[in-house]
C-alpha cells in the first residue's frame, strides 16, 4: 500500500519519534563495523558507554563507545558500503 505510511499515527502525533530508531541504527552500524575491525575495543567502547548511562548527552555517549554521533551525508557515506557488503 503506497499510502500505507499515513494510518501511522507516530507521524502526526509524534513526527520525531522514529529518529530516534534511525539514530540507534547508525550508532548500530557503527559498533557491528568497529566489532568486525576490533572486537575489544568495540566491547570496551559499547561497555564505557552503557556504564554512564543517562549521565550523559547522547553524543557524548556516542563519544565513549567510540562511534561518531552523526546525521549528516558522510556518516551514509561512510556506512553504507559496509552495511551493503553484509546484506
Amino acid at each position: 500500500m503506497p499510502h500505507g505510511w499515513q494510518r501511522v499515527p507516530h507521524f502526526f502525533v509524534h513526527p520525531l519519534y522514529y529518529i530516534e530508531y534511525g539514530i540507534a541504527t547508525l550508532g548500530a552500524w557503527q559498533l557491528w563495523r568497529l566489532e568486525r575491525e576490533d572486537h575489544d575495543k568495540a566491547v570496551a567502547g559499547y561497555r564505557r558507554a552503557l556504564a554512564l548511562g543517562g549521565s550523559k548527552r547522547l553524543p557524548d555517549l556516542f563519544e565513549a563507545a567510540n562511534i561518531r554521533f552523526a546525521m549528516d551525508k558522510s556518516i551514509f557515506e561512510d556506512l553504507l558500503p559496509f552495511v551493503e557488503e553484509r546484506l
